[in-house]
């Protein structure tokens, strides 16, 4: 009897303890973790997706990795034909000007718009003088223009091409009259529309690819009202 008690008694102490050991330990299982992420589920892509990292890459660079601004400036010179007030055939004089040039294309990344496009704000400018010593005139000519342009290269990477352009502007004229020592001086604008084509050429002057020689050979036509001036010459500059 004396050890039934103290038997007891210890039973009834040990099995609670345990019951409540064995409600705290985490159970053994074959199962996930609830705290493993659930996975992600699978991004479905298009037919005829194109997945391949080098073409991904080279698309969506086609406009960082290219080194020039696209920004260029050209002086040019050469014939310009002032369409004869005279019934000739026309009149030849010394044509010149400069031209700042942007390759806006270069904004897009298809590739045949990125290479293709390009936009001139030009300045052509003339003399024509005719008379005698005694009375003579003496008239300058400026063409002002804003003409965007599309160039086809010669070949897939090809720094040379040929283009097509038109685009609109003013003709600026001023002309003075000298007549027995008396001079007088009139001035007037009209407005002026450009077409022509050309070749371009823009090769690369240093190995970072960031500076180019630029050159053309155009002939262009300017129509002032019922009349038509053609330019016909060469131009050569920098781009950046």
């Amino acid at each position: 009897m004396n050890r039934t008690l103290p038997f007891a008694l210890l039973t009834a102490l040990v099995l609670p303890a345990f019951a409540f050991a064995q409600d705290q330990a985490i159970p053994y299982s074959d199962e996930p973790s609830r705290r493993t992420a659930a996975p992600q589920p699978a991004t479905e892509v298009p037919p005829g997706t194109d997945l391949d990292p080098a073409a991904v890459r080279e698309k969506s660079l086609s406009i960082s990795d290219d080194p020039t601004t696209g920004l260029s400036a050209e002086l040019r010179g050469g014939v310009l034909v002032l369409n004869s007030s005279r019934g000739q055939a026309g009149e030849p004089v010394f044509g010149y000007g400069a031209r700042a040039t942007w390759d806006f294309g270069r904004l897009f990344a298809e590739g045949w718009i990125h290479e293709g496009f390009f936009l001139d704000a030009s300045w052509t400018s003339a003399r024509f003088k005719d008379g005698t010593r005694a009375i003579s005139t003496e008239t300058f000519y400026q063409y002002l223009t804003l003409a965007p342009a599309f160039e086809l290269p010669f070949g897939e990477g090809s720094p040379f091409g040929a283009y097509v352009q038109a685009g609109y502007g003013l003709c600026l004229q001023s002309a003075t009259l000298r007549s027995d020592g008396a001079v007088s001086t009139t001035s007037g604008s009209r407005g002026a529309f450009q077409y022509g084509v050309g070749l371009r050429g823009r090769p690369l002057v240093n190995e970072e690819g960031t500076l180019r020689l630029t050159f053309r050979i155009e002939v262009m036509r300017f129509r002032r009202a019922y009349l038509d001036d053609t330019y016909a010459g060469a131009t050569f500059g920098l781009g950046f």
